[in-house]
């Protein structure tokens, strides 16, 4: 027995295929779709600009700063060269003299001609005077070791000199201050080796024309005025007693001599002596004749201001 299929139904079948068709075509191209490898994307072209070298620009540089500044501008190409090879401190400078260095004009004046012949004078007597100081330290220390080994013929004398130690107090006091006498000398020394070398570097032209010149006068003292007079004075009486000094220094050295050659067993010790106790003689005959000459040139600038009618009192 058949039963009649209904219209609808039959159409609703159709159409659920018909959908299930289209999802698997749907399905089949999405799969497709990402099985594609996947594209690069789109690149612009890049705009590449070209840099000049190290070595142009240093030669815009060096073109421009010649440009702005009114230098001479020194390469590779144009650096000066001399025979030696070419120093650390760069090619030597011109020759020039001191003053034009500092700027100054050569002219030579007189009062610098004066000033550097002072302080050449100056050195000399403060050098004279250090190495007399010298010997006097020497004659000082050799009196303190004689003084710690001293005979008196007085025996009360001797307990006393060895309970007060009077006289070794007394000479050691001495070296004391001989020494910070020479140490004074030295540094009196420096400081005017300082200004001769500052005042010749600035006036070469005064340096060359004093050349050894030295005086005793201070500069921009007026001949004939009282302040000259005096200068003169003072310089001569200062000679006086610098040959004094030295004509007792030489008698001290010489007593010294002569008590060591005392004291001297051995002969060959004795004839070394013997020279030079002789030439020390001979050097307290000199220092007489000095202190001598010293008291003659002081009589005589006496009887020139007699003569020049200046006041007696000016040669104080």
């Amino acid at each position: 027995m058949r039963f009649p299929r209904p219209e609808g139904t039959i159409a609703n079948l159709k159409a659920v295929t018909a959908l299930v068709i289209v999802g698997i075509i749907c399905t089949g191209c999405l799969g497709l779709k990402a099985q594609e490898p996947a594209k690069a994307p789109k690149q612009e072209p890049q705009i590449v600009l070209s840099q000049p070298s190290l070595a142009e620009i240093a030669r815009e540089q060096q073109a421009r700063q010649a440009k702005e500044e009114n230098v001479p501008l020194y390469t590779n190409d144009n650096l000066p060269t001399r025979s030696g090879g070419l120093g650390i401190a760069g090619p030597s400078a011109p020759e020039t003299t001191g003053n034009e260095r500092a700027g100054f004009a050569e002219e030579v004046s007189p009062e610098t001609v004066q000033q550097i012949a002072f302080l050449r004078g100056k050195l000399s007597r403060l050098q004279q005077h250090l190495a007399m100081h010298q010997r006097e330290l020497s004659v000082l220390q050799q009196q303190l070791n004689q003084a710690q080994m001293q005979y008196y013929p007085n025996p009360y004398e001797t307990l006393t000199q060895e309970y007060s130690r009077a006289d070794i107090n007394k000479g050691t006091s001495a070296v004391n201050e001989k020494k910070e006498q020479i140490e004074e000398d030295q540094k009196n020394i420096e400081d005017v080796q300082h200004q001769l070398q500052r005042l010749a570097w600035l006036n070469p032209a005064a340096a060359a024309s004093a050349q050894s010149a030295e005086s005793k006068i201070s500069p921009g003292l007026k001949p004939g005025t009282k302040p000259y007079w005096q200068a003169r004075f003072q310089a001569v009486r200062q000679q006086l007693r610098t040959a004094m000094e030295e004509q007792k220094l030489s008698e001290n050295e010489l007593n010294l001599l002569k008590l060591q050659q005392l004291r001297t067993l051995n002969p060959n010790l004795q004839s070394e002596l013997t020279a030079q106790i002789v030439a020390k003689q001979q050097e307290v005959a000199t220092d007489k004749e000095a202190v001598g000459k010293a008291h003659a040139e002081l009589d005589q600038l006496q009887k020139e201001l007699q003569g020049s009618g200046a006041p007696a009192e000016w040669a104080k």
